[in-house]
């Protein structure tokens, strides 16, 4: 805002391993204790065709462009709190499971492909969290919070194919392994709650 600069743009929020966008719902045992349990189901499915002149102007030349994606994540957890009034603190741990896949494929006018899949993705981590809650109108609450991670994540093994002149290629694409302790997210996860 202050940078000299008069292109800046403004804050975005998309999907990223920090930000889940992910439903999240809780379960109160008590007034100062609940259970937790986040969920995600995300499909994602793109096409795009593209129309140009075929050479020396005539028919054209359709290729074709898709991606697909998923992104499946489950959690459970417990949380406490402390405080009276509007503005309460909130702490406690939980766990989460991921599983994710991506795909892209190219076809082109003249018959040539290319497909390229990921492996299946999966991941785990335990959390701590800590954060606070305040409550604006009665059961309507903003709420903020911050986490400290252990997670695992694993990619497995994917494959490129190509088919150039009706020659069939398969290149196997590398997986990898993650393992991290860390906080788990780049900011505080933004939370607007509503109390039944």
């Amino acid at each position: 805002m202050f940078n000299g600069n008069l292109g800046n743009v403004s804050p975005g929020f998309a999907y990223g391993p920090d930000r889940p966008l992910a439903i999240f719902g809780k379960r109160f045992i008590d007034a100062n204790s609940a259970y937790r349990a986040t969920f995600r189901l995300g499909f994602n499915s793109f096409t795009e065709r593209e129309f140009a002149a075929g050479p020396g102007g005539a028919g054209t030349i359709d290729d074709e462009f898709k991606q697909s994606a998923f992104d499946v994540t489950l959690g459970f957890g417990k949380e406490w709190r402390r405080g009276k009034g509007r503005l309460q603190g909130v702490y406690g741990g939980e766990a989460l499971v991921n599983v994710s896949s991506f795909s892209e494929n190219y076809d082109y006018d003249n018959g040539d492909s290319y497909e390229a899949k990921s492996g299946l993705g999966f991941g785990l981590s335990v959390r701590g969290f800590v954060g606070v809650e305040y409550f604006f109108a009665p059961k309507m609450s903003f709420g903020a919070e911050y986490g400290y991670a252990l997670g695992f994540a694993s990619q497995s093994d994917g494959e490129n194919i190509a088919n150039v002149g009706g020659v069939e290629t398969k290149v196997e694409t590398g997986g990898a392994n993650q393992f991290g302790l860390d906080t788990d997210a780049s900011g505080f996860n933004i939370k607007f709650n509503f109390h039944f």
